[in-house]
């Protein structure tokens, strides 16, 4: 009675099309502009429509609310971002502030709803595997890349050329990082997938699974980012770590895994020169200049710190006012320096707070599932390990990256920390009664 009653209290059997298309283009459209530039090159066009697909959103209210839980810490989290965006751009005009307000609005009205969750990592794993292939089939053709692929995109267009040169593949993206943070989502999604499939011994979809991860693992491998690479294996084994909690023998499995990717990694090595190339460049990072280059950028950051170590000197206020000294117009490659320079003590802790917060619930969240997986939904099960698996990625990404700022990666994050605190709060309910 209890397991019937847990099953349709949270359901996710009915996704409709209009959720699928609301999903997509609230999150596709302008999160993956390396393909929508290929249909719509107004930047502007590209905000209208997700800003339609908000408001659609809003108006198409077949929705059940599954779990009558709110999730007022999580709010009170999104709309501090949303405010400390609306500071930099007040100071400094930024045009990424749509992004932000959409992306802020949509969260805190979904923090009740569980209808858009499955058709965002579906759509995720769909568009890893199209990353995945078109990577892998424009390596040997590259005249077809210099000639129709790479010319798309004529901001970059010599970058593009010579990072092909030198073996970091951007496929259809307008940069190699790019690719990766793409290959990446979809990545997380069929290691969720495979790990449920594995456990519950479901062979053609495990097969299935395997296959697309392999594709995508060497895909990742060959766009030249170590370190979502790095990032990602240690996410899939801490992830594991927590789905099989409850398992006996589990270290003995985790070695495994270890070796397995050990061992494609040298077979890659050995036999596959282009593979060859990436894994010496992972062993090269001492002598990478764009490693090098990012001491300047964190020492700025830091020095703009200390003379505003309150309130900082506001959202945005990096790439306008501190990178232009160092000859760089971007951020400072390390979410936390930058997080201290722009929102100083009082922004940087109430973040920090918020990223252990949401960690904490997946990490729960995820306990309860390993425990309980003969009462959990397949659907669930995997989103729960997956937005577990995506924050550990995102908050290893930020001592690199910009993932925080990067309207790429920051709405999947989002993501997964509603999907974390939905599911922790409703699992504690059930313990509980």
């Amino acid at each position: 009675m209890y397991r019937d009653r847990f099953k349709i209290s949270i359901n996710h059997g009915d996704e409709s099309l209009v959720a699928y298309a609301l999903v997509l283009m609230m999150f596709f459209v302008t999160y993956m502009s390396s393909l929508s530039i290929l249909v719509i090159s107004s930047r502007m066009a590209l905000q209208a429509i997700q800003i339609c697909a908000f408001l659609l959103y809003l108006c198409y209210k077949p929705y059940k609310k599954h779990c009558d839980i709110r999730k007022r810490q999580f709010n009170i989290f999104v709309l501090f971002i949303l405010l400390q965006v609306l500071h930099g751009f007040i100071l400094y005009r930024d045009n990424d502030l749509i992004y932000a307000v959409t992306f802020c609005a949509f969260f805190i009205v979904a923090g009740t709803d569980t209808k858009w969750q499955v058709p965002l990592i579906k759509v995720l794993g769909f568009m890893g595997i199209v990353y995945a292939l078109s990577t892998l089939i424009l390596i040997p053709l590259k005249t077809l890349y210099i000639n129709h692929i790479a010319p798309i995109y004529t901001g970059t267009y010599s970058r593009l050329l010579e990072w092909y040169s030198q073996g970091h593949y951007p496929g259809i993206t307008d940069h190699y990082s790019t690719n990766g943070m793409m290959l990446i989502n979809g990545l997380l999604f069929f290691v969720s997938a495979l790990f449920y499939n594995y456990k519950n011994n479901i062979n053609i979809k495990k097969y299935k699974g395997i296959f697309c991860f392999l594709l995508m693992f060497v895909a990742l491998i060959m766009c030249g980012k170590r370190a979502h690479l790095l990032f990602g294996v240690i996410a899939f084994i801490l992830g594991y770590f927590v789905y099989t909690s409850n398992e006996k023998n589990r270290y003995f499995k985790y070695f495994g895994i270890i070796c397995a990717l050990l061992v494609l990694l040298i077979f890659g090595y050995y036999f596959i020169p282009a593979i060859n190339s990436v894994v010496s460049r992972f062993f090269d990072m001492g002598e990478d200049v764009s490693i090098l280059g990012r001491y300047e950028f964190w020492d700025a950051a830091l020095r703009a710190f200390d003379d505003n170590r309150i309130f900082g000197i506001g959202w945005f206020g990096f790439r306008t006012i501190v990178a232009p000294t160092v000859f760089y117009t971007g951020h400072a490659h390390n979410v936390y320096i930058q997080l201290l320079c722009e929102t100083g003590i009082v922004g940087f802790s109430v973040i920090m707070i918020s990223f252990a917060y949401f960690l904490y619930k997946g990490y729960r969240a995820l306990y309860y599932v390993a425990h309980n997986k003969n009462i959990i939904r397949r659907n669930m099960q995997i989103l729960v390990l997956f937005a577990f698996m995506y924050q550990i990625y995102f908050l290893l990404y930020c001592a690199t990256g910009n993932p925080l700022y990067d309207v790429y990666v920051f709405p999947v994050y989002f993501a997964s920390c509603s999907i974390s605190t939905l599911y922790s709060n409703c699992f504690k309910e059930r313990a509980e009664s």
